[in-house]
């Protein structure tokens, strides 16, 4: 059954029916329910491809991260997904692997599949790639990292946050802090934004909490560094994920040292609290994100003026669910 033909078997207008189907004003409760009603006992199934070329619109959103391999991404995607769904959007995932050259390769395949917006964690920076997503002549949302101002951005205040996360390691009683970031030993060229602002908040985080340390990009590095921990030592993660992972590799091969050393990870992943002992991050609400990031993609699309979001950040001693 099309749109029509349940238009004409309840007596109404093409348009009453498009508007009791997607929830739009103008039309009664008991029309709406009446149409709602024959649609289910019909079957009724919306034909997207004719909308789409109605309207000019697919109801599909891309979204470019790195991969799901990190259960960061995962979760984020997931979250992504289910607000695109309240509104009727399909999402269409695209993965980049931190690969400069398949990122644009992902965006330009969006772009042939006609998706109304473009979601983006960028990998590559730079006015030659701005230019080319210029071309699309598609919305596109930039997260976690920024491009420039010509791009709405959304994420939380990576800077402050590791500048929170150094105070609160300090209020602790810890008076030397470590931070562990090995995504900054690959600085050619890539988009590195997030992590940038982590390690300049944990820089400006020693200033200002009176406590000492230094950043690492390799654990070969950091090691001789916790030889030396006394008590009062934490390291500092730029993800969870390092921080689970030199947990578990202190814990296997290094336990006397684990035992004096306090780590703290970011991102507030779910699989933290798996972690023993329970591993601090700095945490914020995945739907949140999503949310915001969506009302900027449907921001443009309506043609308005669309600025940045950030997303609120808290410091957890332990995970709560509820975050996710």
């Amino acid at each position: 059954m099309t749109a029509q033909e349940l238009a004409v078997e309840c007596g109404v207008s093409r348009g009453t029916v498009d508007r009791a189907l997607n929830g739009r004003p103008g039309i009664s409760a008991g029309v709406k329910e009446k149409i709602l009603e024959a649609a289910s006992r019909h079957g009724y199934r919306p034909n997207f491809i004719g909308k789409a070329l109605s309207s000019g619109q697919t109801m599909t959103i891309g979204i470019v991260i790195f991969d799901f391999r990190h259960g960061f991404f995962a979760e984020l995607y997931s979250a992504f997904e289910q607000e695109a769904d309240r509104f009727n959007y399909v999402t269409f995932p695209m993965l980049s692997y931190h690969d400069p050259a398949r990122e644009v390769e992902c965006v330009k395949r969006l772009a042939d599949r006609n998706v109304d917006g473009i979601i983006l964690l960028p990998v590559n920076r730079g006015e030659p790639f701005e230019a080319t997503l210029k071309s699309l002549n598609i919305p596109v949302v930039c997260i976690a990292n920024r491009l420039s101002r010509d791009f709405p951005f959304s994420g939380i205040d990576d800077q402050r946050a590791a500048h929170d996360a150094v105070a609160f390691l300090a209020s602790q009683g810890h008076r030397r802090v470590y931070y562990y970031c090995p995504p900054m030993r690959n600085q050619n060229n890539v988009n590195l934004y997030a992590q940038e602002q982590r390690l300049r908040g944990y820089e400006a985080g020693l200033a200002a909490s009176g406590v000492i340390g230094e950043a690492v990009t390799n654990r070969d590095a950091l090691l001789p560094l916790l030889a030396q921990a006394e008590d009062g030592t934490a390291v500092l993660c730029s993800s969870d994920f390092y921080a689970l992972e030199l947990q578990i590799f202190l814990r296997d091969y290094h336990p006397h040292r684990l035992r004096s050393v306090t780590l703290m990870g970011f991102d507030g992943l779910d699989v933290v609290k798996f972690s023993h002992p329970q591993i601090a991050t700095v945490a914020f609400s995945r739907q949140e994100w999503a949310f915001k990031a969506f009302g900027q993609i449907y921001g443009l699309l309506s043609k308005k003026e669309v600025g940045d979001e950030v997303i609120a950040h808290e410091i957890l001693e332990k995970t709560r669910q509820e975050l996710k």
